[in-house]
């Protein structure tokens, strides 16, 4: 008797039956009216046999949204306000006249070396210039630089100020405080030498970055130069401005 239970338990039609039931059950009964099942079918995939078709859930439509609605990054929101964006392994610049407003930005250094010069001539008009290269290209980041300046020099420039960002490591200065400075000073001294700025004290910041920061975080690994219509020119080392009259 117990054997002829099992068997009607095991037999093929009665399992089709029970499916739905069985889909009810593990699935919820969202998932049944748009599972099909065919046995028959040795064609499909066994995942694909059993729950084709399924409609989302509650959960996953959920999630849908929650990654539709999601902050937008640096890159969207600059791209969307028409910045001129500097990928890495690249240099850019914008000109700009008096009363303009304009943004020059490269983003995700993530462990290369970015520099951004601000030029201004005696007839009023601006250049912003924004260079983005890996470690593997230190040598062309110098000769691309030297080009930039000795353009810029053959315009007699009334000022010239260069913020240099680069990663960085913390040390201990000689009163014990923790500072962070750059992870190779020889990078950094290569580029101000290539530069030709004069006055290096008055005119160049450096500006060591970690590597250790939350991921995605908004103006991480950004350097951006930004000309307001008011005249006023502003150098961002992740979002923060430079003021060249202050310590990094």
């Amino acid at each position: 008797m117990t054997k002829d239970i099992i068997e009607s338990y095991l037999d093929k039609s009665r399992l089709q039956k029970r499916v739905p039931e069985y889909i009810r059950i593990f699935m919820g009964a969202d998932a049944l009216t748009a599972s099909l099942y065919d046995d028959e079918n040795l064609a499909l995939y066994r995942p694909q046999r059993d729950f084709t078709m399924i409609e989302p859930s509650e959960s996953s439509v959920f999630l849908q949204n929650e990654e539709t609605h999601s902050t937008p990054s640096f890159y969207e929101i600059e791209k969307s306000a028409g910045t001129e964006l500097v990928g890495m392994d690249e240099y850019g610049s914008i000109a700009v006249v008096s009363g303009e407003k304009k943004k020059i930005a490269t983003y995700g250094l993530g462990g290369c070396t970015a520099v951004a010069v601000v030029s201004e001539f005696a007839d009023g008009t601006k250049r912003g210039y924004i260079q983005h290269y890996s470690p593997l290209g230190d040598q062309l980041s110098g000769l691309v630089l030297r080009r930039e300046m000795g353009g810029v020099e053959q315009q007699s420039p009334v000022s010239c100020k260069m913020v240099i960002m680069t990663p960085g490591e913390y040390h201990k200065d000689p009163d014990g405080k923790w500072i962070m400075t750059p992870t190779s000073q020889e990078r950094v001294d290569n580029l101000i030498v290539e530069s030709g700025m004069k006055n290096r004290d008055r005119d160049v910041k450096v500006y060591p970055y970690g590597l250790d920061c939350g991921l995605g975080s908004y103006g991480q690994g950004t350097l951006m130069i930004k000309f307001n219509y008011d005249g006023e020119t502003t150098i961002y080392t992740e979002m923060l401005p430079v003021k060249f009259d202050e310590e990094l």
